[in-house]
C-alpha cells in the first residue's frame, strides 16, 4: 500500500464509501448545467472571457448543450482546455481607505463561465461525503461560496 493509505489507516482517518464514490465519478447531466447556470450571480466580473452570468441565464437554452458536450469531450479525453486556467486578476479599493497604499484593495479573480460551472458542478458532486470527511473548520466557507 501506499504511504497515503499507510497514513490513513494509521490515523484511522474516514473514507469515501462505494456510493460517495459512484456519485463523484457519475456523468456530469444537463439538468446540472441548467441549475447551476440559472443560479450564477448575475452581475458578477466577467471572467476572461467577457461573459457574465446574466448573458448565460438570457440566453440558456441555447447555450446548455455547448457545456454539456464540452464537458463529456473533457471526460472522454481527460484534458481540459487551456482557456480553464485563465483568470482575471482585478483589484477593487476598499471602502473609504486610501487608495494610494496598496493595503488598501483586495483582489478578485475571475474565471471563465465554463470553468465556474464545471467547478460548481464538481463541488456539488463530492458534497455528499465532504462533511463526513473533513473536519467543519475545513468546510465552513464551501455552502457560502459564490458563482
Amino acid at each position: 500500500a501506499s504511504d497515503v493509505y499507510k497514513r490513513q489507516e494509521r490515523h484511522n482517518l474516514p473514507n469515501l464509501t462505494q456510493e460517495e464514490i459512484d456519485n463523484i465519478n457519475r456523468p456530469l447531466s444537463i439538468k446540472e448545467i441548467e441549475s447551476i447556470i440559472n443560479n450564477l450571480l448575475k452581475q458578477k466580473v466577467p471572467g476572461p472571457d467577457e461573459f457574465i452570468g446574466e448573458f448565460h441565464q438570457h440566453f440558456r437554452k441555447k447555450l446548455y448543450q455547448f457545456p454539456y458536450k464540452l464537458f463529456q469531450k473533457i471526460d472522454e479525453k481527460g484534458i481540459l482546455s487551456n482557456s480553464f486556467d485563465d483568470a482575471s486578476i482585478i483589484l477593487v479599493p476598499k471602502a473609504e481607505k486610501d487608495i494610494t497604499r496598496k493595503e488598501n484593495y483586495r483582489q478578485i479573480s475571475s474565471i471563465n463561465i465554463e470553468a465556474k460551472v464545471l467547478n460548481k458542478m464538481l463541488a456539488n458532486q463530492i458534497q455528499q461525503g465532504r462533511k463526513r470527511i473533513l473536519h467543519h473548520d475545513q468546510v465552513e466557507f464551501i455552502s457560502v461560496m459564490q458563482c
